[in-house]
């Protein structure tokens, strides 16, 4: 049943997470690797001369938005696009390592009898999927304003996406790390 689920892949987490999170650490890595790969070589210029990717999602304004772009050029743009479709494969990747290491940690405390605990990794397993879903969001927001658009509406809007979707991420990391360190330790006897 939903409403009991300790995160939206606890059937992973019961069966072999480990098979899974090594799948989805290869795709991370090939796929962070891939992008950094296009950011270095295609998107440095005296307006991004460092994390590229970054400042384009932070730009926040059309003037800072037409700044990035127009020192990227076309075909920077079109390299920029590409870092786009790229990273649909790494944010599924990210969410579903943090969303399925959280599910774990709940599963922990669950046969720890430790319900508060059970529920704040759960939440955190489902705060995992939204963050992905936002880094999903922002993406079709950067990819819209590859094109022309007026006004700092779209910027703005897609800024505040980005710095929630950071938030949620950074502030989710120290959560799978516990989770990792309690899930080595060994689970409770009704754990999973």
């Amino acid at each position: 049943m939903l409403s009991d689920a300790l995160g939206p892949l606890e059937w992973l987490a019961r069966w072999h997470p480990w098979w899974v999170l090594l799948l989805t650490a290869v795709v991370f890595f090939d796929s962070n690797r891939a992008m950094r790969r296009i950011s270095d070589a295609r998107l440095l210029t005296s307006v991004t001369p460092k994390g590229p990717i970054l400042k384009w999602e932070m730009a926040g304004t059309k003037k800072r938005m037409d700044e990035i772009l127009e020192a990227w050029g076309p075909v920077g743009r079109q390299w920029a696009g590409r870092t786009l479709l790229i990273d649909v494969p790494f944010l599924f990747a990210y969410g579903a390592v943090l969303s399925l290491a959280c599910t774990m940690a709940a599963l922990y405390f669950r046969g720890a009898h430790a319900v508060v605990g059970k529920w704040v990794y759960a939440v955190a397993a489902w705060v995992a999927v939204l963050t992905a879903a936002l880094d999903l969001v922002e993406d079709a927001f950067l990819a819209r304003m590859l094109r022309p658009f007026e006004g700092d509406g779209l910027p703005r809007t897609m800024t505040a996406v980005s710095k929630t979707k950071w938030v949620f991420g950074l502030t989710l990391v120290p959560f799978a790390i516990v989770a990792f360190v309690l899930y080595l330790v060994g689970c409770p006897r009704e754990c999973g």
